[in-house]
């Protein structure tokens, strides 16, 4: 795993997130209303909208903007009755700076 620099914790407002192009896909990384960061694939499993784009709430859940699919940051589960998930990605920050872990490509599940 690599630990790759995504933005300054300044960068990253509350109930936003940013994304990065990565060799595992877009990831999209939400610091939540308490300052928990969480890192996701940005691609919602039912039609592969972009989770960014989405509303955030719960402090660990997002909407998708298409079709209000809610994804747990978390777990990376959809919430029933709908059935999917994306990956997670474990996420940090180290003096100031926020990092997400991603594997190589050879490691893509």
């Amino acid at each position: 795993m690599a630990w790759l620099r995504i933005c300054n914790e300044e960068e990253l407002p509350h109930g936003r997130a940013r994304t990065l192009d990565t060799a595992a896909g877009r990831i999209a990384v939400f610091r939540a209303e308490n300052g928990v960061l969480y890192a996701i694939e940005d691609r919602c499993p039912h039609r592969g909208a972009a989770l960014s784009q989405g509303v955030l709430y719960d402090l660990c859940k997002v909407a998708c903007p298409d079709h209000g699919w809610t994804i747990d940051l978390r777990s990376g589960e959809v919430e029933p009755p709908e059935r999917g998930e994306v990956r997670t990605f474990p996420v940090r920050t180290v003096d100031g700076e926020v990092f997400v872990s991603v594997p190589p490509p050879s490691a893509r599940a």
